[in-house]
């Protein structure tokens, strides 16, 4: 009897494996997700994003280190923010009821609530083992579609 085959990874040349991001290949991943980004802090480790569904978010490059050799950071890991204000016009049990079903349905993102009241729908990205640049875009656009579903969850009427 043969033994099974073990599976292999597979990464089509066309989609590079990232350990790390740099500003550049962050840009490229918006650029190509639809969204556009300006910095937010004097480091680039912090872009502002606007995306295609009219949502806006942060990006901060996380984790980063220097690298022997390189001009810029290593940085092992992302986080997307996407903020809402406090919503005075929403009740506490519709508030609650948005969280709620928000967990139950995007797998991609979570919510807390910060201590000023904000709603911050956040994801986190780890490049340590690699993630492909497919991978990545794909990630951040589901990020951009899953703000704007707390969006209509929160603010529905």
């Amino acid at each position: 009897m043969n033994a099974p085959a073990s599976a292999q990874p597979t990464s089509p040349a066309s989609s590079p494996i990232l350990t790390s991001i740099d500003d550049e290949m962050l840009r490229i991943a918006l650029y190509n997700a639809g969204a556009k980004a300006a910095p937010l802090d004097d480091d680039a480790n912090t872009l502002r994003i606007a995306f295609p569904n009219g949502i806006r978010a942060i990006a901060r490059r996380m984790a980063c280190i220097e690298a022997q050799g390189a001009e810029e950071e290593e940085c092992k890991g992302l986080i997307l923010l996407g903020y809402f204000s406090k919503p005075d016009d929403v009740s506490e049990a519709q508030q609650q009821a948005a969280l709620t079903r928000f967990g139950l349905e995007q797998n991609l993102a979570s919510v807390v609530v910060n201590r000023e009241g904000e709603h911050v729908v956040k994801s986190y990205i780890i490049f340590d083992g690699g993630i492909t640049i497919d991978n990545l875009i794909v990630r951040i656009a589901l990020f951009g579609e899953s703000v704007k579903a707390y969006q209509e969850l929160l603010y529905a009427d």
